[in-house]
């Protein structure tokens, strides 16, 4: 008799102390283990795909959540095996309902392990997931520097655009009046700084910004990143892009106009009947004085002296050579 009333009293003090907290823990068995689930497959899915770091911060959110209802129940299932231990810790209260105490403990036990598990997993994949997101937030810094550098390099060099133009122009009208004054030894450099400006056919067709952010966009995956960067990039787009192309375009087309007309430049050989006519020779010498003009100046003198003294006209080459100068035929 003295058994069934223990055994009636401790099946009590289970039923009031213990079993609340035990049902707390198999209910969030029942609940929160299959939502925490759910979500890890969602963020290990995500993980796999390369999903942005918004995405998995957003995933490793609700993860968190669920791994709190998880970690609560397993705090329900340690504190139903401590309200346990505490309700039978005497032998003859534990005699008395051995069964139901062996049971309860056997089912609080394999909830406490299960819970452990769910939460080991769980808190593998937040760290998976945090460390994905970190490194996306890494390749978004290291494309959103690159994209500033490339706007900003472009913006400065439409800013100087003005002044390249300033100074092609500057060459050109050199390069003009190089040949007004028959100045070969100055002609020829700025020829040659002129047509050493380096066209870009990307630019020409008003296409070059357009293509190296082309080729940025293919570069990485832009669903990836923020939408403020993403916002950022549209609105580069639509301004400075299209901006700096069509000024480009009409850069390249003033420069290749340029080099063109400085390209067509040159200092016209001396009129020889002019230069014949200059230098105290008789018309028959025209063909001889226009060999002549062909040459270099440090043979020109020579070949003019010898023309002379065949014209019977008194001068060194020099000093024809001086006469030609003068007339601007040289």
């Amino acid at each position: 008799m003295a058994d069934a009333e223990a055994k009636k009293r401790v099946h009590k003090e289970i039923q009031d102390k213990v079993q609340p907290l035990a049902n707390d823990a198999f209910k969030g068995i029942a609940k929160a283990v299959p939502e925490l689930a759910k979500v890890m497959k969602t963020v290990g899915d995500a993980i796999k795909k390369g999903e942005g770091a918004d995405l998995l911060q957003t995933y490793r959110r609700e993860l968190t959540i669920k791994l709190r209802a998880v970690s609560d129940a397993r705090g329900d299932a340690l504190d139903a095996l401590a309200a346990l231990e505490k309700a039978t810790a005497d032998d003859d209260d534990f005699a008395a309902d051995a069964d139901e105490i062996k049971d309860l403990k056997k089912k609080l036990v394999n909830s406490r392990d299960l819970l452990a598990d769910q939460i080991v997993k769980g808190k593998k994949i937040e760290d998976d997931a945090k460390a994905a997101a970190e490194e996306g937030g890494k390749a978004e810094k290291t494309a959103h520097r690159e994209w500033d550098a490339m706007m900003t390099l472009f913006e400065r060099q439409t800013s100087s655009l003005p002044g390249v133009l300033k100074r092609l122009r500057g060459l050109q009208a050199d390069a003009e009046d190089a040949v007004k004054s028959r100045a070969a030894a100055a002609l020829k450099p700025i020829k040659d700084s002129v047509s050493d400006f380096a066209l870009n056919d990307d630019a020409m067709q008003g296409k070059l910004l357009l293509k190296r952010t082309n080729e940025f966009l293919s570069k990485y995956d832009i669903d990836s990143f923020s939408k403020s960067f993403v916002d950022e990039m549209a609105k580069d787009r639509a301004t400075t892009v299209d901006e700096y192309d069509k000024r480009a375009q009409a850069l390249e087309k003033e420069v290749k106009k340029i080099q063109d007309a400085v390209a067509k430049l040159e200092i016209e050989p001396p009129d020889a009947v002019k230069a014949t006519a200059v230098l105290g020779f008789k018309a028959n010498f025209i063909t001889k004085v226009q060999a002549a003009l062909k040459l270099d100046e440090s043979k020109l003198a020579k070949a003019l002296e010898d023309i002379a003294k065949q014209a019977g006209v008194k001068a060194t080459g020099k000093e024809l050579v001086e006469k030609l100068k003068k007339a601007k035929l040289l």
